[in-house]
């Protein structure tokens, strides 16, 4: 029952939205003229002494970009016609920007690849330049991707609608960004269609390997020698930065295994639940061995999930901000919504947005019978 209630509270996030019709940086507004609901907090590593960098107008969704420069941020629109928009903020003029669709930030870059109408475009904010990386369309769309570590590569799965089958035909395919060589391809079939914040594919820190996620299970893909192969975890690997650390959901629960010695470290579990119900979501820091995961407390009787933020550096751990189940600031995911969104380049700073509600009852007819939000 709890990992349903979980799985519930973090399907609300779920919106495949419609896309913005914008382009880039043509139009901005001051935040100081907006009503400021959504605030941008840091906190030090590893004491969490908190700092408040940011106000925004009213936002639902954000993250950071890898220099810390600039938020990616979404507004969900509250009725049945009211589209999503999608803005860029910088954090020195304070000055949004609107975006032509969802989009998400290069892992070591400040650039963002935005999905147009199923088209990965690349968006550079300081030149403001758009550049197409992958076609697609509204009915062979492009829906997820992943730039590789070292932004060499761009690995995405695109699908064909034209499929009305629980299993959606699909291909995993690898292009090189620069010359957009199409280096490889692999059909595969997916259970239903991905939504856009599912993860779906994941890259080694190294870039040496590509893993993606099918209806059958886990791929993985050498780059060095082409090798496609079966794997046979269950979920996306996740590592630290230096590979030194692995991060695993298990049968037994959730640990960190030490990957040079095999060493295994449990991540602790709250009563009568196993550990990998505890944690999800893990973030790990761009150098060093720290993450930052959403931890799982409970359920309750609205349909909603208690979750905090919960940093971790090896064997020590912390809930982000400090505080105790009894504390009123206690997380309360899908009405609260205040996410991680990112981290420093240089891990000395975690960064969370307290963002507007998308709790379902927010929003007019946009819930299905599961209390989740839909497509608006």
């Amino acid at each position: 029952m709890k990992k349903r209630l979980f799985s519930l509270a973090c399907l609300s996030f779920a919106i495949i939205s419609l896309l913005g019709s914008l382009s880039p940086a043509k139009s901005e507004a001051s935040v100081s003229s907006l009503t400021e609901t959504t605030v941008i907090d840091r906190y030090s590593v590893p004491n969490l002494k908190k700092e408040r960098i940011a106000s925004l107008p009213l936002m639902h969704r954000a993250s950071l970009s890898p220099s810390t420069a600039y938020l990616y941020t979404e507004k969900i629109g509250r009725t049945a016609t009211d589209p999503t928009t999608y803005y860029l903020y910088e954090r020195k003029t304070k000055k949004l920007a609107p975006l032509s669709g969802y989009a998400a930030w290069y892992p070591k870059s400040d650039k963002l690849l935005i999905n147009e109408k199923g088209n990965l475009v690349s968006f550079d904010p300081v030149g403001q330049q758009k550049k197409l990386i992958a076609p697609g369309d509204a009915i062979r769309p492009i829906v997820t991707q992943a730039v590789s570590p070292n932004e060499l590569y761009l690995a995405y799965i695109q699908i064909d609608r034209t499929n009305s089958n629980l299993y959606k035909n699909g291909k995993l395919i690898l292009q090189d960004l620069a010359t957009s060589k199409i280096l490889g391809a692999d059909t595969i079939a997916m259970m239903v269609e991905p939504d856009r914040f599912a993860t779906r594919i994941r890259w080694q820190p190294n870039g040496r390997k590509l893993f993606y996620q099918t209806s059958t299970g886990i791929k993985e893909w050498d780059l060095a020698t082409g090798h496609i192969s079966v794997h046979t975890r269950k979920e996306l690997p996740s590592y630290s930065a230096d590979m030194t650390y692995a991060y695993d959901r298990t049968e037994k629960g959730a640990v960190l295994t030490h990957l040079p010695t095999g060493r295994k470290l449990p991540l602790g579990s709250a009563p009568g639940q196993l550990e990998g119900d505890l944690l999800s979501g893990v973030h790990w820091a761009p150098v060093g061995h720290a993450f930052v995961g959403e931890e799982f407390r409970g359920g309750s009787n609205g349909m909603d999930a208690y979750v905090w933020l919960r940093y971790q550096h090896e064997g020590s751990k912390r809930n982000v901000p400090p505080m105790t189940i009894e504390d009123p600031g206690i997380y309360y995911k899908a009405h609260d919504n205040k996410p991680f969104i990112g981290w420093s380049p240089d891990a000395k700073w975690i960064y969370t947005a307290d963002l507007a509600s998308i709790h379902c009852s927010s929003f007019v007819n946009k819930c299905n019978e599961q209390f989740e939000l839909i497509e608006p």
